[in-house]
């Protein structure tokens, strides 16, 4: 929905959808990914290192499975500590976390025919999602849930008046 900024320009403004703890997780947050983000690597690492300022850590995944899109981060105390999107040249930054499989180690890896940077893992968005946090597309009825959800905007600008449609998740 078109609103105006705080300096007078129309911006758009969207709704997102914050889910009561999961599991002991805080929060996961599902919107339209670019009023939530921006449209760069840059937003996204802006945005994972800004919340992990004041959350202390904090992931990001995006998955496109028509585009072929499989990206997360973790960051702590404001800095990315480990990048990964299949697209990139290196796809794997930083050092491995802990529950990562290495390439190297895969049963699958064949050193004679197969090359890989030693911090290439195998995990994807979605793996990487269910071991730092929630995988959502296995929340149900027997996940523990604590405290509520919200509805949030995507600007500080806008009104909680009525929003036109629905919430796309």
């Amino acid at each position: 929905m078109p609103v105006p900024g705080g300096d007078g320009a129309v911006q758009t403004v969207g709704r997102v959808f914050v889910t009561p703890e999961l599991d002991g997780w805080r929060r996961l947050v599902f919107g339209p990914y670019d009023l939530l983000l921006g449209e760069g690597w840059e937003d996204m690492v802006e945005t994972v290192e800004r919340v992990s300022r004041h959350c202390a850590q904090a992931q990001l995944f995006f998955v496109d499975d028509a585009g072929g899109s499989d990206v997360w981060f973790v960051a702590e105390a404001g800095c990315v500590i480990r990048p990964y999107a299949a697209e990139s040249d290196p796809e794997w930054e930083g050092d491995p976390l802990p529950w990562e499989t290495l390439a190297v180690d895969d049963p699958y890896f064949d050193p004679a025919y197969d090359d890989a940077p030693p911090n290439a893992g195998t995990a994807g968005a979605r793996t990487a999602c269910g071991h730092l946090s929630v995988e959502p597309d296995l929340v149900g009825s027997g996940t523990e849930t604590r405290g509520h959800g919200w509805l949030a905007l995507t600007s500080p600008h806008a009104s909680h008046g009525a929003f036109p449609g629905l919430l796309p998740l």
